[in-house]
């Protein structure tokens, strides 16, 4: 019986994680007139794994990554820029109680604007 109890525990401890998310908002894109709408939501992505510590990127090189993506996901013409730019960051740590492995993910969410003056 304690066996079985040990084993739960045990089982329930190596399969354990944690996760965080943080966000920020920023835009440089001016919406005062009314010229414009709202198109679509464009989403861009990055992530990286570190093991005991080693590998991936810094943070700053993840966002760098994520607005490639999104830029190439958007897919815009002449007329559109995006607005309304979020950043969210997600770290999540496996088992929960060592951090043997840690996932860094930064996604960014944007606004497809398309200008019609």
């Amino acid at each position: 019986m304690k066996i079985n109890q040990l084993m739960v525990v045990a089982a329930m401890v190596l399969l354990s994680s944690c996760a965080a998310h943080v966000g920020t908002l920023t835009s440089n894109v001016s919406l005062n007139q009314a010229n414009f709408r709202v198109v679509s939501t464009a989403t861009g992505s990055a992530q990286t794994k570190l093991v005991l510590g080693f590998g991936g990127l810094k943070k700053e090189a993840l966002v760098a990554e994520a607005k490639k993506d999104l830029i190439a996901k958007a897919n815009l013409t002449p007329t559109q820029v995006l607005a309304n730019i979020s950043v969210d960051y997600k770290t999540s740590i496996y088992p929960g109680f060592i951090p043997a492995v840690v996932i860094n993910k930064v996604i960014l969410t944007a606004d497809v604007i398309e200008f019609t003056k």
